[in-house]
């Protein structure tokens, strides 16, 4: 059986197809972070008039695990781009991407369909 280590940031809840909790996954506590550079470029915009955006440089995503025999993580799909971009395998990773509405419309949390 796969440990399953939740990366997010947040409690992550599995619902099932009856709308019941089987698991709730705790924040592990390991801390994932990236620097950031952000500096303006000027550019042409599709008016042909300049412009200056902003663009922002991610550094690589460091505290993510290394992958480890019989567990999977839980990650948001920005770490998920990170660690492609490290050229660290994604086999391990759970990945969250669909936004989660409660029946008022309030945003809950992000999920996935996951066959565990």
């Amino acid at each position: 059986m796969n440990r399953i280590i939740n990366l997010t940031g947040k409690p992550v809840v599995m619902v099932d197809h009856h709308h019941k909790v089987p698991a709730v996954f705790p924040v592990s506590g390991i801390q994932l972070w990236q620097d950031q550079d952000v500096h303006d470029v000027e550019a042409i915009n599709g008016e042909g008039k300049p412009a200056t955006y902003m663009q922002v440089t991610m550094s690589p995503m460091r505290g993510l695990p290394k992958p480890s025999e019989d567990t999977k993580y839980i990650v948001t799909a920005r770490i998920a781009s990170a660690a492609r971009k490290a050229s660290r395998s994604t086999d391990d990773m759970l990945i969250t991407e669909a936004e989660v509405r409660s029946p008022d419309g309030e945003h809950i949390g992000w999920g996935q369909r996951l066959e565990l």
